[in-house]
């Protein structure tokens, strides 16, 4: 059932009407939270997350986000789940944060899933991949590259903590 919620949350999306594509999104949450599958919820919030921030919904979008980590967290930190800051780059920027952005794609860059680019599309949302590459066209690489570089010398949960997390929780207390 919660897989065909995302299917249709993706025809939504391809017909372009986001506000479908949205509450499929959000149903499958609420199944996912109701089953008690914290690993499918933890990826469904991600696709949540790109959706929201997709329709200008930054603040909603990096509450997503940091659930997901969190419910990573929980389930056992896996493998790849860097991609993450990939998605969080397109949230921040969405939100106008520029600096925020540009660290989370470094971030991105330095710490890759598995060491290959992590593909949106391989979840059906190949609008996000063609909203990721936009956004990496809006950053100046050579402050994408410093940040890149900075961010070799951090855990990847460090990361994960100052780039998602907290930023949430500001965003979650200032509103």
């Amino acid at each position: 059932m919660g897989q065909a919620l995302r299917n249709l949350a993706s025809i939504a999306r391809q017909r372009g009407d986001n506000e479908v594509a949205l509450r499929f999104l959000h149903d499958a949450v609420v199944l996912y939270r109701n089953l008690d599958d914290p690993s499918q919820l933890a990826g469904l919030l991600v696709e949540l997350a790109a959706m929201e921030a997709t329709m200008g919904r930054g603040a909603k979008a990096l509450q997503a986000l940091a659930e997901s980590t969190r419910l990573g967290d929980q389930i056992g930190r896996l493998p790849g789940r860097s991609y993450v800051l990939e998605v969080a780059a397109f949230v921040h920027l969405v939100r106008g944060q520029r600096a925020l952005a540009i660290a989370a794609l470094g971030a991105y860059h330095a710490h890759p899933p598995g060491g290959t680019r992590w593909v949106p599309s391989s979840v059906g949302y190949g609008w996000l991949a063609e909203a990721v590459e936009v956004m990496r066209t809006q950053l100046d690489p050579v402050e994408v590259a410093a940040a890149t570089m900075a961010a070799h010398d951090r855990s990847l949960d460090d990361l994960i903590d100052k780039l998602i997390v907290q930023p949430a929780e500001r965003c979650r207390d200032h509103g």
